[in-house]
C-alpha cells in the first residue's frame, strides 16, 4: 500500500467516525479591545479599552472522542481608545480623546480539547487566525479655551488617510486561547486573542499589537 492509498483510506475512516457528529457552530459576542506596546511599556498608559462586537460560524470537525478541529469565518471588530489631559504649548489646558475601530474579516482554526463536567461540556482551546481588515473607522476630538475641534473618518476623507490609512496594517494573524462551555447544544466562550502584526508597522518599529478579550454566546446544529 503507498503512501498516496494510506491517507486516503485513513481520511475515509476519519470521515465515516466523525460525519454524524459534526456540527455548525454559529455565534456573537463582545469584544473588550486594546492594543499592547512591547518594547515601550509607558505607551501602554496611553490605549485604552475599546468595546466592539464579533459573529460568525465555524464547522466544529470530531477527530475523535477528545479532540476535535473547528475552522471559523467571523466578523470581528479590533481597535483602542486614547484620553489625554494636560496644557500645551501656551498653558492653556486641554482634553484630547480619539477612537480607533478596525472590522476584520478573520478565518481563525482553533483544535479543541473536550471534556465534561456533569451534564456540560467543557472544551478547551487554542489555534492560530489569519484576518484583513475592511474597514476603519478614526474619532478624534480634541476642547481647550480656544479650540473645539472633531473629526471622523467617515466624514473627512483627509484625516482618515492622514491619521489611519497610512500607518496602519490591514493584515493581521496571531492566536487565539480559551475556553468554552456547552449545555443543550447552547455555548458560552471566553477567549483571550493576540496579534502577532505591529499594528503601526508601516510607522514604527515598536511591538503595537492587538489584544482582545472575547466573550461568545453560540448554538451547535448537528449536521
Amino acid at each position: 500500500m503507498n503512501f498516496k492509498t494510506l491517507f486516503i483510506v485513513m481520511f475515509a475512516m476519519i470521515w465515516n467516525k466523525s460525519q454524524a457528529q459534526i456540527s455548525l457552530h454559529p455565534f456573537i459576542g463582545g469584544n473588550l479591545n486594546t492594543v499592547q506596546d512591547f518594547d515601550n511599556q509607558e505607551e501602554n498608559d496611553f490605549f485604552k479599552p475599546l468595546a466592539a462586537i464579533h459573529c460568525g460560524a465555524g464547522i466544529d470537525i470530531p477527530l475523535s472522542k477528545r479532540v476535535s478541529i473547528e475552522p471559523m469565518l467571523r466578523f470581528n471588530q479590533k481597535g483602542y481608545s486614547f484620553s489625554v489631559q494636560g496644557k500645551d504649548y501656551w498653558d492653556i489646558e486641554f482634553v484630547q480623546k480619539a477612537t480607533y475601530k478596525l472590522s476584520f474579516i478573520e478565518m481563525p482554526i482553533l483544535v479543541n480539547f473536550n471534556t465534561t463536567y456533569k451534564k456540560m461540556k467543557i472544551t478547551y482551546s487554542i489555534g492560530p487566525y489569519v484576518g484583513y481588515a475592511v474597514a476603519l473607522r478614526a474619532q478624534s476630538s480634541y476642547k481647550s479655551e480656544y479650540y473645539n475641534e472633531e473629526y471622523d473618518s467617515n466624514s473627512d476623507p483627509y484625516f482618515m488617510e492622514k491619521e489611519v490609512m497610512t500607518g496602519i496594517n490591514r493584515s493581521d494573524f496571531g492566536l487565539i486561547l480559551g475556553t468554552q462551555a456547552e449545555l443543550n447544544n447552547f455555548t458560552l466562550g471566553l477567549h483571550g486573542q493576540m496579534s502577532a502584526q505591529n499594528l503601526y508597522g508601516k510607522l514604527t518599529e515598536n511591538a503595537n499589537k492587538h489584544m482582545s478579550l472575547q466573550l461568545t454566546l453560540g448554538y451547535k446544529f448537528k449536521l
